[in-house]
């Protein structure tokens, strides 16, 4: 469809949402796929280009097609309006190589009541939002549910579409099964609210880190981003280390480490290093 000439339709960005959201609404319209909008060169890999970091041959005939700035399209990539996340915590890693227009992109996942706000708004403009692309977020802090990375009728992972969904709505649809991906009816077991409150507020000292502002947790007290990220991922690394079993002596010795610090009113970043093997030690006792 991508002629060179201003389409008949173009949709504003709204606040936060991805470009390839964005190109999705647009293509919905017609009935088309969004990477069907893009020149016949680039529709291979298009959802990545669409996500990490669009070539400035897209963002020009996008801009050309719709009347929006190529700045303002580019705002809706990751590597734009995220330029500090560290690769390795986007939701496929861009550190191992490969380039990031040809990276295997997971399902994106979405909050299923934020979709269904978006439809009861005056607009009712669903569309899909930055924040997801981040590996730290898996709980909705607005509604405190589970993030869901794949359809919930069908069950298949995929980047929904946009389409008609009555007579004057276009919404977010499964590429497979064609289900809405919105549900005003979804609902979380009280019984694990408060593990999902804790696990929200984790997460958003981690997205903090990540945008390298200061980050104070519970029981680390404040510390700098390098060092909570630093103490995540050495957390992260000794729930994968399945095979290494400590000796009993050994945990015990560092678990009471980590006692003693949780109860010494001194900052992280005045201790240095030596909580750190107290924390592995604790994962480790977990299996």
């Amino acid at each position: 469809m991508n002629t060179g000439r201003r389409w008949p339709v173009s949709f504003r960005p709204q606040r936060g949402e991805i470009l390839y959201s964005w190109l999705a609404r647009t293509a919905g319209v017609d009935g088309l796929y969004p990477e069907e909008l893009l020149p016949e060169k680039r529709r291979f890999h298009a959802i990545s280009l669409l996500v990490y970091e669009a070539s400035s041959d897209i963002l020009r005939s996008l801009a050309t097609s719709t009347g929006i700035s190529r700045k303002a399209l580019a705002k809706r990539t990751l590597a734009v309006a995220h330029p500090a996340w560290l690769s390795s915590w986007w939701i496929a890693d861009a550190s191992q190589g490969a380039t990031r227009a040809t990276l295997p992109l997971p399902a994106l996942p979405i909050c299923p009541l934020c979709l269904a706000d978006d439809a009861h708004t005056d607009n009712g403009i669903q569309f899909l939002r930055l924040g997801g692309l981040c590996c730290a977020v898996t709980i909705c802090r607005k509604h405190l549910i589970p993030l869901q990375p794949a359809c919930v009728p069908c069950h298949r992972s995929g980047w929904p579409i946009c389409s008609r969904t009555d007579f004057r709505r276009f919404g977010l649809v499964c590429r497979h099964c064609g289900c809405q991906q919105d549900d005003d009816g979804w609902s979380f077991y009280d019984a694990c609210e408060d593990a999902v409150r804790l696990l929200a507020r984790f997460e958003h000292q981690l997205f903090r880190a990540l945008a390298h502002q200061a980050v104070e947790w519970c029981w680390v007290g404040y510390a700098t981003p390098q060092e909570f990220l630093r103490l995540v991922e050495d957390l992260l690394w000794a729930v994968t280390r399945h095979s290494i079993i400590p000796s009993p002596s050994t945990s015990s010795r560092l678990l009471h480490s980590l006692s003693a610090l949780a109860h010494f009113p001194m900052p992280l970043s005045d201790i240095g290093a030596s909580p750190r093997p107290a924390f592995v030690a604790v994962c480790w006792l977990l299996f």
